[in-house]
């Protein structure tokens, strides 16, 4: 409720249990100690709210699970994508590896490298393919990426002060991708810029996975 979030900015000190909220997770992830986060509700270790997306029902995740476990789970990942082209086993092992970065955000600390899908031609299912990491950890979509540098700054400001969600798509990128202020986003962890219509300035953690699709990129 609107008063009772001005009461905790205003006066925090009359607030001496609230608990400080780092982000809104909807699926497991782990904890830098690396045990998992499964139940739902607030986790006291990391910050994170645990909110399940209704009708999802994740199994028991064993301490130590054996070779059954394993060949089940890489199953279950070759069944979700069967069907894209990769150009070769390199290429889909660094979609893996960008599929499961989200659920290692607290062991293994940002920045990450951008991952990018491409294709020579419409309709090859790019898109599809990178809102696959997003539907499972949430996140956001923006059907395209700024050409101008400023208005690039202000929605990765507003994405980093205003979201949670750990994945990034910013569709439909075309040509060459050239931008100082995107270079500097992945190569640092903190950001730093003004919010549109502020005076102040504010500063985000930079854990997110920024995804880019586009056709015939460079």
């Amino acid at each position: 409720p609107r008063t009772a979030a001005r009461t905790a900015l205003d006066v925090p000190d009359l607030l001496p249990n609230l608990r400080p909220l780092r982000g809104v997770i909807h699926s497991p992830v782990f904890r830098a100690d690396g045990t998992l986060i499964e139940a739902p509700g607030y986790d006291r270790t990391t910050g994170l709210l645990h909110l399940p997306e209704p009708g999802l029902t994740v199994p028991p995740v064993p301490d130590w699970p054996d070779s059954g476990h394993v060949a089940a789970s890489v199953e279950l990942l070759g069944e979700m994508l069967a069907g894209f082209p990769f150009v070769s086993e390199h290429h889909r092992a660094n979609y893996l590896g960008a599929l499961i970065t989200p659920l290692l955000r607290a062991m293994a600390p940002p920045p990450y490298k951008l991952h990018a899908v491409e294709a020579h031609q419409p309709g090859s299912g790019k898109t599809l393919l990178a809102n696959l990491s997003r539907w499972i950890h949430g996140g956001i979509f923006r059907a395209e990426m700024p050409d101008d540098e400023a208005e690039l700054r202000k929605q990765i400001t507003a994405i980093l002060t205003i979201t949670t969600g750990p994945v990034i798509v910013l569709d439909n990128v075309s040509g060459a991708l050239k931008s100082p202020t995107f270079a500097g986003l992945l190569t640092s962890a903190q950001w730093d810029d003004r919010p549109l219509g502020s005076t102040a300035w504010a500063r985000a953690t930079n854990d997110r996975l920024w995804t880019i699709t586009g056709n015939n990129l460079n």
